[in-house]
């Protein structure tokens, strides 16, 4: 029994001691750091008010590493369990995608990269995609393989392309007017994400106010983040999306449009705003 007794003790001071130095591992402070920071955090969940022991693993060789965390994380106003990827670079962590899982079942992608825009620089203006809770129950998942992009769609929506450079879905049949696009590039040499996104915002702003688009909104979809603009071509209304994301190594431009007649639109947003939820590119 004392053998036992002490046995026990040595298993459960391991196992308390590995989850405390998980705990106060770089890996995971920054990606704590990080969940404190992401203002899509503090408006989900409202003050985060604790953080649970994180499980995962953590990979590193010298100067590189890569690490996956999932969390409790408390907050003021709901609680949910937090996701976050990191990889090590000439001996500095960073967190690559990170999201949300709300015990409400909402996913919410987190703002971990959002780059600083100045003070006079809107980073949303006009028509915004509407967020009301859908039923994803019957949802199926669907893989873009050649850009690394997983996602979810309903479950009546069809495949009718799936290449290096271009994807296309449709709702109920072939031809429908309700769809899903992208387009994909890798870029060999990797370009300025933050100065990019600003000039891109800065052009919004204007399009806008000049008529030709109805709103726009800086987005992280699947861990990175662009910029989401909606406008009307003809009688379809279209939610385009479009950044540069890091996948398999290499830095891709990925635009993401959704578009329906604009008389369907609008009912169509929640389901719309959910795919975009969805969206997970693989590191």
């Amino acid at each position: 029994m004392v053998l036992i007794v002490v046995a026990a003790g040595a298993v459960a001071a391991v196992y308390f001691g590995v989850k405390h130095l998980a705990k106060s591992s770089e890996a995971n402070q920054t990606a704590v750091k990080a969940l404190h920071r992401s203002h899509v955090a503090s408006d989900s969940l409202g003050e985060i008010q604790d953080t649970g022991f994180p499980s995962g693993e953590i990979s590193e060789t010298g100067a590189s590493g890569n690490a996956s965390f999932a969390m409790s994380v408390k907050g003021s106003r709901a609680n949910g369990t937090y996701y976050a990827t990191l990889q090590k670079t000439n001996g500095i962590w960073s967190v690559i995608s990170a999201r949300i899982l709300l015990a409400n079942g909402q996913s919410v992608n987190l703002d971990i990269n959002s780059p600083d825009l100045p003070s006079n620089l809107a980073k949303s203006e006009g028509h915004q995609l509407s967020s009301s809770s859908v039923d994803q129950s019957s949802w199926r998942s669907e893989y873009w393989p050649q850009q690394l992009m997983r996602f979810s769609v309903p479950v009546d929506w069809i495949r009718k392309k799936a290449e290096q450079r271009e994807l296309d879905y449709r709702k109920g049949e072939r031809y429908s007017s309700t769809y899903l696009a992208g387009n994909g590039w890798i870029n060999d040499n990797a370009l300025p994400a933050g100065n990019l996104l600003q000039v891109e915002v800065q052009t919004a702003s204007e399009q806008l106010h000049n008529g030709v688009i109805i709103g726009y909104a800086v987005r992280n979809v699947g861990g990175a983040t662009g910029l989401l603009t909606i406008s009307d071509r003809g009688d379809t209304r279209i939610a385009t999306w479009k950044g540069l994301v890091q996948a398999g190594g290499k830095q891709r431009e990925i635009d993401i449009s959704l578009g329906a007649t604009a008389h369907d639109f609008d009912n169509l947003e929640p389901t719309f705003d959910a795919i975009l939820n969805s969206i997970r590119f693989e590191n």
